[in-house]
């Protein structure tokens, strides 16, 4: 069941609170990324609650999502137009995966 609340957390930080502004100016902005982090963070405080992680596990949420979301690493290749995207995604979920392994 923990999977399915850090993959909620997850989904709703990153895309439904994810305004446009952020979107468009984190990956220059040190400031934007960071307001993007936090309200992306916050989901998670629900899923603390409820399966009574500890709070560290927010700092092994942030931190790795503030780094990823830098995405100056990647580039779409052979006209795969999403690959950003996907690499994206699978670095948050491998994080997110590393960080309950470390706290369960």
């Amino acid at each position: 069941m923990i999977s399915l609340y850090i993959l909620s957390a997850h989904l709703t930080g990153d895309f439904i609170l994810q305004t446009d502004k952020m979107a468009k100016n984190k990956l220059d902005s040190h400031i934007w990324r960071t307001i993007h982090v936090l309200f992306y963070t916050l989901m998670f405080v629900p899923v603390i609650i409820l399966t009574s992680l500890s709070p560290l596990f927010l700092v092994f949420v942030a931190i790795p999502h503030w780094i990823i979301d830098t995405r100056r690493w990647v580039e779409s290749k052979d006209g795969f137009e999403s690959y950003p995207i996907v690499v994206d995604q699978t670095l948050h979920i491998i994080s997110l995966t590393i960080a309950v392994a470390i706290f369960i």
